[in-house]
């Protein structure tokens, strides 16, 4: 049966789909593990996380992960600009054959659009680096409870901006990341989905010309709804108001409900958005 999430007992995998990790940085994993293992869990490695290695190389090592029948969920810990080059490596057919969830955020939002796109398998939008960053240790607290069936990691505070509600299945993540997958033939079909969108960097420039590339594409005529997580680098130049304001204006679309949230993004407190799920608000 599929599930989102390990329990105890089971065996996790942390891989790096996108850039090497920097060993100076090691603590960070190493504290990762140790927080896994108190909740019971048992942690396989990538070899690739820490060296350079070649997009069919980091891709076998996720295969790996897939094949292994002892792992029962996978969390990439990377980040940056390399991701997208896996997805023609990958065997999506295997992938389905053994279902599982994988965790990632911003470059990674490639990767796991990918996966449901071709698998229709639900993946996790949520760095499991969390868990280490946030040093009130919230996160730690919610995963482990989210272990055993707690939803709060889960359940963002939605307001709404446009129209009255919206639901449908939930696809998206890191803007600039998403929009690797055009013209790629693994972009998820956003007919009747429901679209999120966050970034890290870019100011106003930067995000008016990736929300008007996917207008061109014709998303915000085929969504059922747009969903906005925080803009780092927009919310801080321009403030939250001002930032929301020239997205919506980007989308164009009066008639289409769109909802914000302050808890899903690049901050350290984001919760968990589940790709290829139904979302109601």
């Amino acid at each position: 049966m599929f599930k989102l999430l390990p329990t105890i007992g089971d065996t996790v995998a942390l891989v790096g789909c996108s850039n090497p990790l920097n060993t100076m940085y090691s603590y960070q994993e190493e504290h990762i593990v140790r927080l896994l293992s108190s909740f019971g869990l048992k942690v396989k490695i990538s070899p690739t996380l820490y060296r350079e290695s070649g997009c069919q190389e980091r891709a076998q090592a996720l295969m790996d992960m897939y094949l292994d029948p002892q792992v029962k969920a996978i969390f990439d810990i990377s980040g940056g600009d390399l991701a997208l080059g896996v997805l023609e490596h990958l065997d999506f057919d295997a992938i389905s054959n053994n279902p599982k969830p994988m965790w990632g955020y911003s470059d990674l939002t490639c990767v796991i659009n990918g996966i449901y796109h071709r698998t229709g398998n639900p993946q996790v939008l949520y760095s499991i680096r969390n868990l280490f960053l946030d040093d009130t240790g919230y996160q730690a607290r919610e995963f482990e409870k989210a272990m055993s069936g707690g939803q709060e990691l889960f359940e963002p505070t939605w307001h709404m901006f446009q129209g009255r509600g919206v639901s449908g299945t939930l696809v998206g993540g890191n803007i600039r990341c998403f929009l690797k997958l055009s013209g790629t033939g693994i972009m998820p079909d956003l007919t009747d989905k429901v679209l999120f969108l966050e970034s890290r960097s870019g100011d106003a420039y930067r995000i008016q010309s990736m929300m008007e590339q996917l207008r061109l594409q014709g998303a915000f005529d085929k969504v059922k709804g747009v969903l906005i997580g925080t803009f780092t680098e927009l919310d801080k130049k321009l403030g939250r108001d001002a930032a929301l304001d020239l997205i919506v204006r980007e989308i164009g679309n009066k008639d289409l409900p769109i909802a914000y949230t302050n808890d899903v993004g690049h901050g350290a407190d984001s919760k968990a958005l589940v790709i290829g799920q139904d979302i109601s608000i």
